[in-house]
């Protein structure tokens, strides 16, 4: 008889508070359906010395010496660990979560993980149209444009929003307790 595989969750984390919201999003949506999350990591390949980890420190070894990969896969394990706790307070016990670190683009590694109907990858997006990196384009749309399973793209929180549209100094308490309606 035909076996039917269990539909999964995917999540792209990165450090970033859209990340960050993204990921309440895959898990609520996990506990939801009943299914396991995987919590991703995309890390640049170690290509050179003077590649810089997604933790932003420098890479051991010198300035010529080729970068280690399993430091780099510990940072990336990090990241991820660091997500989970920013995120959820740490690995929900009513989820069986994954942690998966990728290398390489992270919009082409993202969109490749789901491959069935009800799969689902969730994404986190800056959400604006800020000059971007020649080299770089958006991954939430890249993963929109070529994932096969369904793309849920999660807005970054309204604190984010507001932080990245003022350049005057600001009191983050009060904007805050503005946002979240506290008195």
């Amino acid at each position: 008889m035909f076996q039917r595989r269990q539909s999964r969750v995917f999540v792209g984390v990165d450090k970033s508070l859209a990340s960050l919201q993204a990921l309440r999003r895959a898990a609520a949506e996990a506990q939801h359906r009943r299914v396991d999350l995987y919590v991703v990591h995309v890390r640049n390949p170690a290509r050179s010395a003077w590649l810089m980890d997604s933790l932003g420190q420098p890479i051991p070894g010198g300035w010529l010496e080729p970068p280690r990969t399993d430091w780099l896969n510990a940072s990336a394990l990090q990241v991820i660990a660091t997500s989970l706790d920013e995120a959820l307070g740490g690995t929900p016990a009513d989820l069986t979560v994954h942690r998966t670190v990728l290398v390489g683009c992270p919009g082409a590694e993202l969109a490749a993980l789901g491959r069935l109907d009800d799969d689902l990858l969730v994404v986190g997006t800056r959400g604006g149209r800020q000059w971007r990196h020649p080299g770089r384009g958006s991954v939430s749309r890249y993963c929109v444009n070529h994932s096969r399973c369904p793309t849920l793209v999660v807005p970054r929180p309204e604190l984010a929003r507001t932080m990245h549209h003022r350049s005057a100094p600001r009191d983050l308490w009060k904007e805050f307790d503005t946002i979240s309606g506290a008195r």
